[in-house]
């Protein structure tokens, strides 16, 4: 069995974390417990008993386990180093590849505390499972859908989802990916110059944690369509866009992996954008 110890962020990160567990766990025929995803799981409606079940996952959870499970994990190996029952194993700085633990794997449960786990072998293969099994619910992607129809009238069309990432930007890595209106502009109308040598008309929709109002700049061209929802109907919609730019975030990353949608990193200011950077990412 594996049990996942450590809550790893919002939304996006334990939507990569748990998918890769879930990747590791069908392809080692283990069962999975992963109590970090309940909050998430009503967004999700394919997360049901049923499935999760055939796939031998729990997501069973409440308060307590959430705030207890993580201490235990970390502190039984301290003074039980080497139980013949179970190996505790936590990631630091660098990917641990779970396809090389699955290889020298003796212990009948395995802890995973942190978020560098990945199933770099057999994600790729599971991916349309995974797809699948984090399907949106009904509501929130109906509203996806018809913004993004509203928009498309035409086959020329080319919908582009920018994601402005403020908040806890301002400080995460120094504030590098903190950007200020005008780069998100200066990429968005190289874009559209881009896409016009293609005969294509470039829509943006601007997705933000931030609170864009009505006098900023981004909105002054008839091209742009700020969205300003949850971070749950934000991800879906960015799912159905054509193209995708932001800084580097699991936000749009998902939203890439999901929806097969290529992606541009926006990484420093004054950037040079080019077509041929936008690739499909996952994390």
């Amino acid at each position: 069995m594996i049990i996942a110890a450590s809550q790893e962020g919002q939304l996006c990160n334990r939507l990569f974390h748990f998918s890769h567990l879930i990747s590791y766990a069908i392809n080692s025929k283990s069962r999975l417990w992963y109590p970090f995803f309940s909050e998430y799981s009503h967004y999700f409606p394919n997360l049901n008993k049923k499935n999760l079940d055939d796939l031998q996952i729990s997501i069973y959870s409440n308060g307590l386990i959430r705030a207890l499970l993580p201490r235990l994990a970390s502190f039984l190996p301290k003074f039980y180093p080497n139980p013949p029952f179970f190996r505790y194993i936590k990631s630091g700085d660098e990917i641990i590849d779970l396809s090389v633990i699955q290889q020298r794997l003796e212990s009948s449960h395995l802890i995973l505390d942190g978020w560098l786990f990945r199933d770099k072998f057999h994600f790729p293969e599971n991916a349309p499972l995974l797809r699948e099994l984090f399907q949106f619910n009904n509501s929130v992607n109906s509203e996806a859908l018809s913004v993004v129809s509203n928009i498309k009238r035409s086959h020329d069309i080319c919908v582009i989802g920018v994601h402005i990432r403020r908040g806890d930007y301002a400080q995460w890595q120094g504030g590098r990916y903190y950007f200020d209106d005008e780069t998100y502009l200066f990429a968005m109308e190289q874009i559209s110059s881009l896409l016009n040598t293609q005969e294509k008309k470039a829509v943006f929709i601007i997705c933000s944690n931030d609170i864009i109002p009505p006098e900023s700049g981004l909105l002054r061209h008839s091209n742009v369509v700020l969205h300003q929802k949850t971070a749950i109907h934000d991800l879906c919609l960015l799912t159905k866009c054509d193209l995708l730019i932001g800084p580097p975030s699991t936000f749009t990353i998902w939203a890439s992996f999901f929806g097969s949608i290529p992606l541009c990193y926006l990484e420093e200011k004054n950037q040079k954008i080019d077509l041929q950077e936008f690739s499909i990412r996952h994390c």
